[in-house]
């Protein structure tokens, strides 16, 4: 099997990406900065798992046909969801949680909106 060697820490910065958005997010008030450290691995941990588990299913009039369901597939997915999580969490430590890059993650992640009631100075 060939894989693209940039395939997991790109689908990371995606999932990293996107729990951020859901974290600042109005309408997934689930998730957030205060948000406990399970609850935001937890969310990791299922986009990890979406990512990597590579079946395939089908729903054709009111039958659901999930294909490549063998142990070898189950395996293979268990590692490549390990990987992804090792990568979600890399990413997100040196991409957000290092210091300094909270403000320029919370700054890109959330436009400035100006204030007309706000005093200049």
């Amino acid at each position: 099997m060939v894989t693209d060697p940039l395939a997991v820490p790109t689908l990371s910065a995606i999932s990293v990406v996107f729990i951020q958005w859901l974290k600042k997010s109005s309408w997934f008030p689930w998730l957030s900065d205060e948000s406990s450290k399970v609850s935001l691995r937890i969310v990791s941990g299922l986009t990890a798992f979406a990512t990597a588990a590579g079946l395939h299913w089908t729903y054709n009039d009111g039958t659901l046909t999930i294909t490549g369901l063998t142990l070898m597939a189950v395996a293979t997915a268990l590692w490549a969801w390990l990987k992804q999580m090792v990568f979600n969490e890399l990413i997100f430590q040196g991409a957000v949680k290092a210091p300094g890059n909270a403000a320029v993650a919370a700054s890109v992640a959330t436009p400035k909106v100006l204030d007309s009631g706000a005093k200049n100075g």
